[in-house]
């Protein structure tokens, strides 16, 4: 496995983004475990071929490479990023880079215009379903060689990736992976039973192999602002209002 970490200087903030290139992924993690940080392996870094060169400029941001790659390795699986404690980078980056989940990964048209959050009759109606290979494609065609067919089905629903239950924003204590979040009701709808479930990203999740990810840009970890009861505005926020307690 490979991992690189670029650092971006934004108007207010710094943004650490974190690249990663595996090949074999499955295989590195049933044959043997990931060195300690401090004694990285050297092989890791040139098992595979590299793609993608290095950023411009990249020795006026990173002094040291190695620790770099190391702060990269570090927060892409630490759990403590995500505001509940238990949600990383890697949980919807784990299977060769993209997620391979399959329950709890569909998400209404939150993101259309005007906002849909009912979830289609044809997914089930409702959150936390699990996906049938009978559920695709999502646009259904009469014949499907032919785009001008009659349509049998369509739904402005998207399979994403599952992530925190919604919430308000109260605090961030040092040295506490949880932050201190006020329960509200989901107004998206991702609730059972007027229980809130693990709301799901507009957005289908790209691979992060050879890319390069503003972590959670969309809010995906981050709970809503406690100043706003508004999630499309807690999307917007950057995975650094986890750091700052505050939108960037």
């Amino acid at each position: 496995m490979q991992a690189s970490i670029k650092v971006c200087v934004a108007k207010r903030a710094l943004v650490v983004t974190v690249s990663i290139v595996a090949a074999g992924i499955a295989a590195a993690q049933t044959l043997r475990n990931p060195p300690p940080l401090d004694s990285l392996d050297p092989s890791l870094l040139t098992e595979v071929p590299r793609s993608v060169p290095d950023p411009v400029a990249l020795a006026a941001y990173i002094a040291d490479k190695t620790a770099a790659i190391q702060l990269g390795k570090a927060l892409f699986w630490d759990m403590q990023v995500g505001s509940d404690g238990i949600t990383a980078c890697a949980s919807c980056h784990f299977h060769a880079g993209a997620d391979s989940r399959s329950k709890n990964q569909v998400s209404p048209g939150v993101l259309a215009t005007p906002e849909d959050v009912t979830f289609s009759a044809q997914l089930g109606g409702a959150p936390n379903r699990q996906l049938t290979a009978g559920d695709f494609p999502f646009h259904k065609l009469s014949d499907p060689n032919d785009r001008f067919s009659s349509v049998v089905s369509d739904t402005n629903d998207v399979v994403s990736s599952q992530s925190v239950h919604f919430g308000l924003f109260k605090d961030s204590i040092p040295g506490q992976p949880v932050d201190v979040i006020q329960y509200a009701p989901d107004p998206d709808g991702f609730q059972i039973n007027q229980i809130n479930v693990r709301r799901v990203e507009g957005r289908n999740t790209p691979t992060v192999i050879n890319a390069c990810s503003t972590g959670f840009c969309s809010g995906t970890a981050v709970p809503t602002p406690s100043s706003t009861a508004s999630i499309r505005r807690a999307k917007k926020s950057l995975w650094c209002s986890r750091l700052t307690n505050q939108n960037c």
